[in-house]
């Protein structure tokens, strides 16, 4: 059986709990709304390694949730430390150089950025953290 690298690797993530599977999210507009409100501000940011990044600033309790959704839309994120802010705080950062390539996750970024606070249910957002924070025990 020939399979490439990436699916084997993806396959043997999505059996271990806490780590969402791969664009598997059945609500994105959902999952939009969660991110956003989960995040403190959102940027497209020059690091100093030259490398464009989008930075979504999120509460440090918060990060395997937005973590796990965000990777549940298909954007492959990383969790680093940020000195944005003059002070060091966790930040998630997606490149721009993967988001180039993978249209629905610039879709999804994309969905986030466009959000008004007017546009947020704040009864539904809470129970679709809770059910993640489920899904991740």
């Amino acid at each position: 059986m020939k399979a490439s690298y990436k699916t084997v690797v993806n396959y043997v993530k999505n059996l271990f709990p806490g780590v969402a599977p791969v664009a598997s999210s059945d609500n994105p507009q959902l999952d939009a709304m969660v991110v956003y409100s989960l995040t403190s501000l959102r940027l497209y940011i020059v690091a100093r390694n030259g490398h464009r990044y989008w930075y979504c600033f999120v509460n440090q309790a918060d990060i395997p949730v937005a973590r796990y959704i965000l990777r549940s839309n298909g954007v492959r994120v990383e969790t680093h430390n940020s000195y944005y802010s003059f002070g060091r705080e966790p930040v998630l950062r997606v490149r721009t150089a993967y988001l180039t390539k993978n249209p629905n996750a610039k879709k999804f970024v994309d969905s986030v950025d466009k959000l008004d606070r007017t546009m947020i249910d704040d009864g539904l957002v809470k129970s679709r953290i809770e059910q993640i924070r489920q899904k991740m025990k």
